[in-house]
């Protein structure tokens, strides 16, 4: 069995790899990985929660992350469309098609 210790450095030293978790807080006790602070939109949480899993000996990862952002259609859509409008991109992506380009 590892250690909390080679854990928590494990998992810190794979967030610090990649942007976007400079605001993410791990602990580890018995295995389980404390993840806290906060991430800017979801797609960034999966990632924190995949890239702690996936070291070896974390038995389980409790999950306090805050997401700041909740907007799917932001952070999935183009920002640039072949309208060349984000407006249209949004409204597309929310199946709102009244508000589509003509």
């Amino acid at each position: 069995m590892r250690t909390d210790w080679a854990i928590r450095f494990d998992v810190c030293e794979r967030l610090v790899r990649r942007s976007g978790f400079e605001n993410v807080f791990v602990s580890v006790r018995s295995g389980e990985v404390r993840l806290s602070g906060h991430v800017a939109n979801r797609r960034t949480h999966q990632d924190a929660l995949r890239i702690a899993s996936d070291v070896e000996g974390v038995r389980a990862i409790q999950d306090e992350l805050e997401v700041e952002s909740d907007d799917f259609a932001e952070e999935a859509g183009p920002k640039e469309t072949e309208f060349g409008d984000e407006r249209a991109a949004r409204a597309i992506l929310s199946n709102d098609f009244d508000k589509a380009p003509p």
